[in-house]
């Protein structure tokens, strides 16, 4: 990389890995919103709440040596409305005790190289219909607070549809619930 150069000239890039293409997946068509070189798709990507959501971002290691760990993802969609976060996830926090436990045994968490490809996916994408910015970056997997390698912050519009059902807040979650008796 020559010096000056900008990476990424609409957010934030610490230099040490780069995004090479963003793509979202309704489970019928894929769309590339990013892809290094090119001017970012700024029309909205279209979505159906209860449909299915797909994330995958291809990156590449700019660093002499790939460090000892693991490259993730994080996305959030935040509503254009008010810019009320709406709906967030990551690979680098862990989520509960047992993924404390073993944390490093994640299938996610596993390759380590130059190239790779970070894919996430939402079988039934749980936000209320209406208009958000989604924001997409790539950081190292450690159980640690956020230190972003590139970030893309509120940069892909996305559209949600109705589903076949009426959500009454920002957020629907399924939930499993089960009630039994204690001995």
């Amino acid at each position: 990389m020559a010096a000056g150069q900008k990476i990424n000239p609409d957010g934030f890039s610490s230099g040490q890995y780069r995004i090479r293409s963003i793509e979202l997946d309704d489970g019928e068509q894929s769309v590339t919103v990013y892809s290094a070189g090119e001017a970012p798709r700024r029309d909205p990507s279209v979505f159906r709440f209860g449909g299915m959501f797909r994330l995958t971002v291809r990156y590449e290691c700019l660093l002499a040596e790939v460090p000892d760990v693991s490259c993730g993802v994080a996305a959030a969609f935040t509503r254009k409305a008010d810019m009320e976060p709406t709906m967030y996830f990551n690979t680098n926090y862990p989520h509960s005790d047992a993924e404390i436990a073993a944390y490093e045994e994640a299938d996610f968490r596993q390759f380590k190289g130059r190239y790779g490809v970070v894919e996430g996916e939402i079988a039934e994408l749980q936000v209320a219909p209406g208009d958000y910015l989604l924001t997409v970056g790539i950081l190292p997997n450690t159980p640690t607070h956020h230190e972003f390698y590139e970030l893309h912050y509120l940069q892909y519009p996305i559209t949600v549809l109705p589903g076949a059902h009426e959500v009454p807040g920002a957020f629907w979650p399924k939930v499993s619930v089960t009630h039994e008796p204690v001995e």
